[in-house]
């Protein structure tokens, strides 16, 4: 699969900018799965397995001032989000990943 180019440093209009667009880029997102709709649901439900998991790491990581498991945490919804073509999802994981 192709991965979302990394963002050395996504800035406030970025994350502006992509909000006005679709919150997936589907064309990107079927070009990533070669079309195959099994495997989509296969990586959603894996994403959907993780995400709790990493939300409630994040949470804690911020209530206890945990910066490095904030990154951490961040890094990986991040890296899931690209994965999926959610370009504005992946804005704002990236700027909470640099808030860690």
């Amino acid at each position: 699969m192709k991965r979302l180019g990394t963002h050395s440093d996504p800035s406030t209009s970025d994350v502006e900018s992509a909000s006005h667009g679709d919150p997936v880029d589907v064309e990107e997102l079927m070009e990533r799965v070669a079309g195959d709709l099994t495997l989509l649901g296969h990586l959603m439900e894996i994403f959907f397995d993780d995400y709790e998991g990493c939300r409630h790491a994040m949470t804690t990581a911020i209530r206890s001032a945990d910066r490095e498991g904030l990154q951490k945490w961040a890094h990986r919804v991040k890296g899931a989000l690209g994965n999926f073509a959610a370009q504005q999802a992946y804005q704002y994981a990236s700027k909470l990943e640099k808030c860690g």
